[in-house]
């Protein structure tokens, strides 16, 4: 294939790509009614307020933020949050009267997450305000997972690497990249980051290492910039590094100049959140263990396998369980990539991913003997995303590259399903109540603003099915593709 060629296919791939992607998460911005994901009310809020030029807002005696904003985006928790259930038919969306001081409990986290998605309140109002700030932040993640799976193409042993990435991109991972919520952008930007960890593992040439650098390091920078804990995470996903990459292939990055300059970079954005906005913003993450009563690990490790049940999917405000076989699919799926890792792959691969599940387990009980209750499972997503596609990564260096058909079917054809549930379930709980009737979609008290809950169902039913057949096709091919 010559090379204008090649260019043409993998641009076509990245867009694609890039429009399922988007399609996927706006699907699920759409089908969530609004104020839907814990505190999304307070991070419209900031949005507004830093759009507008309020980069800090007015410290309130009630240790919150307040911006002078539009009073539409209201502040607080809405009716059916923490009530699952109560279906959204008793949200009332705050009338559009203008500006006035609103609080946010938002108000230490970096700007960049709320600096984007604010922009759209600049050039419209009313509810369409809310829904565009929605898809600002729908248009980022999709983005970032479009990055993440053009990572994926350029390696020369992409299958087992895709079919993680496929475990990767839980429930979770869609519904917080869709209605407005820092993690989504935190969860999507550290699996772009990993995936480039494994380019910059594969590439040789100067100029291919120069754009490997910064795929993987643009990530990075938006993970530090837009949770206060984003320092955690990467200094967590730093420390995998040094275990996954060889020495002898660090000291080759570190000979090339880009490599620095990016290194300054990620620095840089590393140092912003301590002073440029406060140490609170860094340090509070694991910080106000004697306002929360104190901690106790014990506990903390007790809720090991309930953080993991959030990371795959546990909606709304905490109070939307998915369908049980949902937790147990998913369960398997990363079982089976980090058995079949530590069957076959190399001492090194091992490790990193033994090691990675290690540190996850260790931070949230430190966490927790700081302050319990607190930590969430998607608090952790930057970095747990790297489990399969670190597994995925370590079977393929031991020559297991090639996914058989078959098995590659059935994987996917289960996350697909698996998928159809998590969404379902989603709806319903919004439409009748978490454990309402399943004919919620003739009989029901609420339904999505944008349109029927049928057509969003059938809508998913493509949109994800494309999505599988997507990640799929990469699983499939055995060559690297030419970069963009």
């Amino acid at each position: 294939m010559t090379r204008p060629v090649a260019d043409f296919v993998q641009t076509h791939r990245n867009v694609s790509a890039f429009l399922i992607f988007f399609g996927v998460i706006s699907l699920w911005s759409g089908a969530v009614p609004m104020f839907g994901t814990p505190d999304e009310s307070a991070h419209m809020v900031r949005a507004a307020g830093i759009a507008r030029g309020q980069l800090t807002g007015e410290r309130g005696d009630d240790n919150r933020t307040y911006f002078k904003v539009p009073t539409i985006l209201g502040e607080g928790s809405p009716c059916y949050s923490f009530k699952p259930e109560q279906s959204a038919e008793c949200l009332d969306v705050p009338p559009d009267n203008g500006e006035g001081k609103l609080a946010s409990t938002a108000g230490s986290n970096p700007p960049f997450f709320h600096a984007v998605t604010g922009l759209p309140t600049l050039v419209s109002s009313g509810l369409m305000s809310l829904y565009l700030m929605r898809t600002a932040n729908a248009l980022v993640c999709a983005g970032l997972l479009t990055a993440a799976l053009r990572n994926v193409t350029l390696l020369k042993r992409p299958g087992p690497v895709a079919l993680g990435m496929a475990v990767s991109v839980t429930p979770m991972v869609l519904f917080l990249s869709g209605p407005l919520n820092s993690s989504g952008f935190a969860a999507t930007a550290g699996l772009a980051i990993w995936t480039a960890v494994l380019v910059l593992l594969d590439e040789e040439s100067p100029r291919k290492v120069s754009h490997s650098a910064a795929a993987f390091a643009i990530p990075f920078c938006v993970l530090l910039l837009s949770r206060r804990d984003g320092n955690l995470w990467g200094a967590a996903i730093a420390l995998t590094l040094l275990v996954l990459v060889p020495w002898q292939r660090l000291k080759e990055l570190l000979q090339e100049r880009t490599v620095w300059a990016w290194s300054g970079v990620i620095g840089l954005a590393t140092a912003a959140p301590f002073f440029l906005w406060g140490n609170a913003s860094a340090s509070g993450f694991a910080a106000g263990g004697v306002a929360s009563g104190g901690g106790s690990a014990k506990n903390a490790f007790n809720l090991e396998i309930h953080y993991l049940y959030e990371a795959i999917g546990f909606m709304g405000w905490l109070d939307t369980q998915m369908p049980p076989v949902v937790y147990l699919g998913w369960w398997f799926a990363i079982f089976a990539l980090v058995f079949g890792a530590i069957a076959v792959a190399s001492r090194r691969n091992v490790l990193a991913v033994v090691g990675a599940i290690l540190l996850a387990v260790g931070l949230t009980v430190y966490i927790g003997s700081v302050r319990l209750p607190y930590f969430q499972g998607r608090y952790y997503l930057p970095f747990v995303v790297g489990i399969p596609v670190m597994a995925g990564h370590a079977i393929a260096a031991a020559g297991y590259h090639r996914v058989p058909k078959r098995v590659l079917a059935i994987g996917l054809g289960s996350l697909f399903f698996l998928h159809q549930l998590a969404f379902a379930q989603q709806i319903r709980r919004y439409a009748v109540g978490s454990h309402g009737t399943w004919y919620f979609v003739l009989n029901h008290r609420w339904s999505p603003t944008p349109g029927p809950i049928w057509a969003f169902l059938l809508a998913y039913l493509v949109a994800s099915g494309a999505m599988m057949l997507l990640i799929g096709s990469v699983a499939l091919s055995g060559s690297r593709r030419a970069t963009s």
